[in-house]
């Protein structure tokens, strides 16, 4: 269900935040819509891939609302009060643009706090859909015919993006039309080492699996319906694969730490098998209610400061927020 199909330009709640995720990117959803990059946003409508020029969407009078209205202290749109997209740092648009794809949102796990896993059990689901390649090309080369600098590409959302057949294409259009441009795929690695081989040279700079735990019991506590033994198969030929041919590819552990798989013993078990397969680990936080309560002193003491990936602002993990 949409929000509000177009949002009213009006400032709402004053906010200490200086920023957010917006004020310097844009989410393309695989239904074509162009929407805010947060859990209350996903449905909140900007904008149409089909109808609007992206590349002028993104420096136009909706975008420059959002970035007006921290500057002024306010945040932009009435559902911003609990987005955990809004940040201590200043994003501007002359620092380059993330662009988020979201290829699928279809998704074979049921992890607890994903808007994909909510959708699915509403009384009418919304239809599982796949970004068509034609449209999302169309949308690219908008932006990089608008001369707009682009930091980072990343396949993610609330799908999982392997499912798109397309992907190694998206990546790699990405690659030839932003060559300078930090490209990433988010997969939960939950496939067969024939797709992960194939990820191996498609012009991303990295691969990021979500495996959350080190055995079944602990990962399928929030990827349900996951299978633990498959995702390390999947890291393994992917690391073969790379290391074979010579690929830049680098592929990453993404370990989430909830409070049932961020013990001392799990978290030294991660990066035992990590170093084992030759991969790189980064352990990475979060705000949902099943967090770890862990000091994000004593992970970093544990794990050393080059492992930690969260990119949850430190205001958002704090219980009293």
């Amino acid at each position: 269900m949409i929000v509000n199909p177009r949002p009213v330009m009006t400032h709402h709640r004053k906010t200490g935040f200086k920023s957010c995720h917006m004020c310097a990117g844009v989410f393309f959803k695989c239904n074509a819509k162009l929407t805010c990059w947060c859990n209350d946003g996903y449905n909140y409508e900007l904008g149409d891939m089909r109808k609007d020029h992206v590349g002028e969407f993104i420096t136009g009078h909706v975008m420059q609302h959002i970035r007006n209205s921290f500057q002024m202290g306010y945040e932009p749109f009435e559902i911003c009060q609990n987005c955990i997209a809004k940040t201590n740092t200043l994003r501007m648009l002359d620092d380059g643009l993330v662009i988020h794809v979201e290829p699928s949102n279809i998704c074979n796990l049921f992890c607890e706090f994903c808007s994909c896993t909510f959708e699915r059990q509403y009384k009418n689901p919304p239809k599982r859909k796949l970004l068509p390649f034609e449209l999302y090309s169309k949308s690219m080369e908008e932006i990089r015919n608008s001369n707009i600098k682009v930091a980072v590409i990343g396949f993610i959302g609330y799908g999982e993006p392997l499912f798109n057949p397309y992907i190694c294409q998206m990546s790699q259009l990405a690659r030839n039309l932003f060559s300078e441009s930090l490209i990433f795929i988010d997969t939960n690695a939950n496939h067969s080492p024939r797709k992960a081989r194939n990820l191996a040279d498609c012009g991303v700079d990295e691969v990021r699996m979500g495996i959350d735990g080190v055995d079944q019991v602990s990962y399928e506590k929030y990827r349900e319906r996951g299978n633990f033994d498959k995702c390390i198969k999947f890291a393994k030929a992917l690391c073969d694969e790379t290391n074979r041919i010579g690929s830049s590819t680098k592929p990453i552990w993404k370990y989430i730490l909830f409070n049932h798989n961020d013990s001392d013993d799990q978290i030294d078990k991660a990066m035992q098998m990590a170093d084992e397969m030759g991969v790189k680990i980064l352990f990475h936080l979060t705000s949902t209610p099943n967090k770890s309560l862990r000091k994000d002193e004593d992970i970093i003491s544990q794990v050393g400061m080059s492992r930690i990936g969260s990119n949850v602002d430190k205001k958002h993990r704090s219980e009293d927020h």
